[in-house]
C-alpha cells in the first residue's frame, strides 16, 4: 500500500453557503487578524472523508467520527467571513497541524492563498491521509488545528473507530 500526504489537494474558493456540523469545532477565531489587516470571523471548521478528488460541497458528508476501514483522506474545510469586502487582494498563509491523541504532531502543512478583492467569505480545504481505504488511519482521537499569523483560527477533534 502506498501512503502519502495529499498536499496538492487544498482548494480556495469563494463560498456563499454556510455549513453545519453535528459537533461544533473546539475553537473558532473572531477578531482582528493582523496577517490580513482586517477583522474576520471563522464561521466553521467542518470535516469530511473523500478520496483524492475533492467532492462538490453538496456531496460532502460532514462528521467527526470516521471508520478506520473506509477512511482515505480526512479533509478539513475552513470557512471564513471578512468584516467587509476587501478593497484589494491579500495573501494569507494558513498552517494546518494534524495531531494524534497524545498531542504529537503527525503532519504539518502550509497553504499560501490569496484573498481576492471584493470577497466577503472564503473556504479553504486541506487533507491528510491515503488514497487507499484502511490501513492508514489507526484507531484513536486526532485533532486538526489551523493557524494564520500565529493566531489559532480553528481546531476540531475527530475520532477514527
Amino acid at each position: 500500500m502506498r501512503l502519502r500526504r495529499c498536499a496538492p489537494a487544498w482548494l480556495l474558493a469563494f463560498v456563499l453557503a454556510a455549513g453545519c456540523s453535528s459537533t461544533p469545532p473546539e475553537t473558532l477565531y473572531s477578531g482582528y487578524l493582523s496577517a490580513l489587516n482586517q477583522a474576520i470571523r471563522v464561521e466553521n471548521l467542518l470535516l469530511f472523508e473523500a478520496g483524492k478528488e475533492l467532492p462538490e460541497t453538496d456531496r460532502r458528508d460532514y462528521r467527526t467520527t470516521f471508520s478506520a476501514e473506509e477512511t482515505r483522506y480526512v479533509y478539513a474545510e475552513l470557512r471564513i467571513r471578512y468584516s467587509g469586502p476587501r478593497e484589494r487582494g491579500a495573501d494569507l498563509s494558513v498552517e494546518w497541524v494534524w495531531s494524534d491523541e497524545a498531542g504529537g504532531v503527525i503532519d504539518r502543512q502550509t497553504a499560501d492563498t490569496t484573498i481576492e478583492a471584493g470577497w466577503v467569505r472564503s473556504t479553504h480545504v486541506w487533507s491528510y491521509g491515503s488514497e487507499e481505504a484502511g490501513g492508514f488511519w489507526e484507531l484513536g482521537t486526532y485533532r486538526v488545528s489551523l493557524y494564520a499569523g500565529g493566531e489559532l483560527l480553528a481546531a476540531q477533534t475527530f475520532r477514527v473507530e
